[in-house]
């Protein structure tokens, strides 16, 4: 889509985030029970990064690497 911008089609931003990288609390968010505080984690980061952008462009977050039930 890219390639296609001059088009009619915008610019498209890729996040790629292995999952099986980091621990589920690192890739959601977790609560730190000693502080009593939420931590954001990767995707929430992305997520928000993505949704602060004002811009015509697009944004994908692409999940690469292996499929396992836990962090689907």
């Amino acid at each position: 889509m890219t390639s296609l911008q001059n088009n009619g089609y915008f610019k498209v931003n890729t996040h790629v985030i292995n999952p099986k990288s980091v621990t589920m609390g690192q890739l959601y968010g977790m609560f730190n029970e000693a502080s009593r505080e939420w931590m954001d984690g990767v995707l929430a980061y992305t997520v928000r990064k993505c949704c602060s952008d004002r811009t015509n462009q697009r944004h994908w977050i692409m999940f690469d690497g292996p499929v396992d039930a836990l962090w689907i």
